[in-house]
């Protein structure tokens, strides 16, 4: 199966009133793409829109609030069972250095009697009210841990996922995942996956 992940970032409003507050957009699609078999099909793809406050209010720290849409958009005339959907609102706190980077992001479910209680009520049992997320950088290389916990489930919940990028050429990256726990992608939130992938990345956290 082939990974692919784009996300693009709209500030939409700076200095908002002569203020440090920023209103931005942000947009990320998650595909995941069966090339290898003989009929290559989109297994699963995740739509996430979202818009946010950014507040940079003190050296090194960042204070993104804001709403959230995840979805996989097979609503309407796809079957009864396949579709995945939940609106959030969210609180990303930053701390940075210049090799180093932490983010505490909770967040919690909005506006579920029209997402989340239709297609997928337990969802927050698995992909749980928050993450958090340590990268590093050295000698242009990065290694990136994010954590994911439910408490639910005698803390068996949750998602484990190890990154690894070293430079190739340009600003191009290669770059190593391992993935375990739940909610790798949506159609599967409540399936433990555990997956190694080997690619190529254009950013990073850092």
């Amino acid at each position: 199966e082939l990974m692919g992940q784009m996300s693009f970032l709209f500030p939409l409003w700076q200095d908002i009133l002569g203020s440090h507050f920023t209103l931005n957009a942000s947009y990320t699609q998650l595909m995941f793409w069966q090339v290898y078999s003989k009929s290559p099909f989109f297994r699963e793809t995740n739509y996430e829109p979202r818009l946010f406050i950014s507040w940079p209010f003190h050296k090194g720290w960042l204070l993104n609030i804001g709403v959230d849409h995840q979805s996989n958009g097979r609503g309407g005339v796809y079957p009864d069972g396949m579709e995945r959907s939940w609106n959030r609102v969210f609180a990303d706190l930053a701390f940075s250095g210049e090799s180093w980077m932490v983010i505490c992001e909770p967040w919690a479910p909005i506006l579920t009697r029209w997402s989340s209680d239709l297609h997928n009520p337990d969802i927050t049992d698995y992909l749980g009210y928050g993450r958090v997320v340590f990268a590093y950088k050295f000698h242009q290389q990065e290694v990136s841990i994010v954590l994911r916990h439910a408490f639910k489930g005698d803390f068996s919940r949750g998602a484990f996922q190890l990154g690894y990028e070293f430079p190739l050429f340009g600003k191009l990256s290669g770059y190593i995942q391992w993935f375990s726990g739940y909610g790798q992608s949506l159609i599967e939130y409540n399936h433990y996956t555990n997956t190694l992938g080997f690619g190529v990345a254009l950013s990073n956290w850092i």
